[in-house]
């Protein structure tokens, strides 16, 4: 889908569109995609292990953190339903103006995009869920300070979910994590994947 870095700002990649339609917790999504975006020729695995495994719920504010072309976020944003809020943090440009496309194509209206690179100047209200599909491949200098910008948007008591591969450092991302929020729980395995979550520490009195 094109020779782009996904995690550039702007791709220079001749746009080439197609719509993807997948069924994911039970229902069909229908997610337009390009070149120049992050797995735009299909929901790639670790992904799809995230969005069936991430608990969400109903009021929920939930952050997903490079939400690419949108189905993690879009999803959470269906199930925090009308009283929930999902944020999607993308960097690049085509992918967060799909991600705004895909939102309302599958009728989920509680989303907001955001595209940047700056998630620890955000300001958001403490967020109850951060998802993440981590951008592994532009290297621990990157994804590592991501992880502690995502975490201290998380209020007392919320949980961050994320997907890793096994031979990219999930078990880093897992230790990093670990020595952020304390512990992560896996909570699914396949194909290589792994699915974490980790609690931020309740206030004490």
């Amino acid at each position: 889908m094109g020779n782009d870095h996904y995690y550039s700002n702007s791709p220079h990649s001749p746009s080439e569109r197609r719509l993807l339609t997948v069924q994911l917790r039970g229902r069909e999504w229908r997610f337009t995609t390009d070149r120049g975006v992050f797995s735009g020729d299909r929901i790639d695995p670790g992904s799809r292990l995230l969005i069936e495994q991430m608990e969400i719920n109903p009021g929920d504010r939930v952050l997903d953190v490079g939400a690419g072309y949108g189905p993690i976020g879009v999803v959470a944003g269906f199930l925090a339903g009308p009283d929930g809020q999902a944020t999607l943090l993308e960097v690049n440009s085509r992918a967060a103006a799909l991600a705004q496309e895909n939102a309302s194509q599958n009728g989920v209206g509680n989303v907001t995009l955001v595209q940047t690179d700056d998630l620890a100047s955000l300001a958001l209200p403490p967020q109850d869920v951060v998802v993440t599909n981590p951008p592994v491949r532009t290297g621990w200098k990157v994804v590592m300070p991501l992880l502690e910008a995502a975490a201290s948007k998380l209020r007392p008591g919320g949980r961050l979910w994320l997907v890793g591969y096994k031979h990219l450092g999930v078990n880093s991302l897992g230790k990093h994590l670990a020595s952020i929020l304390g512990p992560p729980q896996t909570v699914a395995k396949q194909g290589g994947y792994r699915v974490l979550v980790a609690t931020r520490e309740e206030a004490r009195d």
